[in-house]
Parts: C-alpha cells; sequence; structure tokens
C-alpha cells in the first residue's frame, strides 16, 4: 500500500468520488440492482445527500501516489446527523433501501443511546475496479476508526451490504455485528422489494468501539 495516499474527501476529488460511488452502488449493489436502479437516476437522486456530506469534512479519499488519481472513497457521516430535509429526486424508488437500513437501525438503537458527536457512520465505500483485492477498503477503514478516535467518537458503525466488506469488517477488523436483517424476507409497502437478493444472504449493521 506504499503508493496509495489516503487523505481527507476535499472540493477537488468530490465530483470523482461522486461519478465512483454512484457507479459502483448503481451498478454493483445486490439491493439498487433489484430495484433496476437506472445510473443517471440514481445519481440525481444520490447528488444532493453526498455533497451534503461530503461538506462535512470527514470523509476519505484513496489515491494513486504520484498521480493523485482516485482510488477509492469512503462517506461518513456522524450517525445522529438529521437526515438530508429536501427533496430527493426518483425518491420513491429508493425508499425501499431506505427502509431497510432504517430498519437495521431502529433494532440496533434498542441497546444503544447515541447523542450526536460519539458514533460515526460509514454510509459508502468504493473502490474503482482496477485497485480491488489490494487492500484499500480495509486501509480506509482502518484509518477512519484512526480519525474517528482522535475527534473524540466512541463508534465506528457499518451498514454491510456485500459479502466481501462483511468479511473485511467482521472476520478480518474484528467489528460486532450488533443487527441483521435477510433481505429477501424484507417487506416495505405491502411487497418484498429485495426478493430477488440472495448474495449476501444477509445485511448487517456493525460496530466497532474506537
Amino acid at each position: 500500500m506504499t503508493d496509495i495516499e489516503i487523505q481527507p474527501l476535499d472540493a477537488s476529488l468530490a465530483e470523482a468520488a461522486f461519478d465512483l460511488a454512484s457507479w459502483n452502488f448503481a451498478t454493483q449493489s445486490a439491493l439498487h440492482i433489484a430495484l433496476d436502479a437506472r445510473l443517471d437516476d440514481y445519481r440525481a437522486y444520490l447528488r444532493p445527500t453526498f455533497f451534503d456530506d461530503v461538506n462535512d469534512g470527514l470523509s476519505l479519499a484513496a489515491t494513486q501516489a504520484g498521480t493523485g488519481d482516485l482510488v477509492g472513497v469512503l462517506i461518513v457521516r456522524d450517525f445522529r446527523k438529521q437526515r438530508f430535509a429536501g427533496h430527493l429526486p426518483f425518491q420513491q424508488v429508493y425508499d425501499p433501501v431506505t427502509a431497510l437500513f432504517e430498519t437495521l437501525e431502529a433494532d440496533y438503537l434498542q441497546d444503544r443511546d447515541l447523542k450526536t458527536g460519539e458514533a460515526l457512520l460509514v454510509d459508502m465505500a468504493a473502490v474503482v475496479p482496477s485497485h480491488t483485492g489490494l487492500g484499500i477498503y480495509q486501509t480506509l477503514r482502518r484509518e477512519i476508526s484512526s480519525r474517528a478516535r482522535s475527534a473524540g467518537y466512541k463508534y465506528i458503525i457499518g451498514e454491510l451490504t456485500t459479502a466481501a466488506t462483511q468479511h473485511v469488517v467482521v472476520a478480518k477488523l474484528g467489528h460486532r455485528t450488533c443487527a441483521t436483517i435477510v433481505p429477501s424476507d424484507f417487506v416495505h409497502a405491502g411487497r418484498r422489494p429485495f426478493a430477488s437478493v440472495t448474495d449476501p444472504p444477509t445485511i448487517l449493521l456493525t460496530e466497532e468501539t474506537l
């Protein structure tokens, strides 16, 4: 990892980070594929909340040393940050994803009474396809834990929607699984929007105590 640099995600990299993260979730996420996500529509939906979170200054970028090219991104926000209140294009399409995560979080909060400044949520993560398997995601997760600890946070929370991220965060980093949900069984507005999702068989909410 000597050729990769980790730094705060600033305005110079924000658009590249948005392109990478939105492409990754619209085309690779089982939950979004199940909702027949279209990249342009998803980008219109995601843009307001993405840049609202980036402007908080907590997110990280991984860049190629020497060139400065973006190779990975970690979007984080305070877990107790108020949700974006404005209108989101195509919001109805992606409401099932929001509802699933809200169900996970409600389950988790039965055993936690968190205040602002106590927990960071890893909201999105993506690595460019040519750099997967090089440990960039794991490095970003370790770095955000270090920075959060220095900033006085007590916990790092993650909602893990792929088998690969679940393996890294639970098996390698040792984070605790606090809530689970079977996406294929999840009911929203009287239907099962993720009935086709079998990989991963469960979505996890995990916690690291800092």
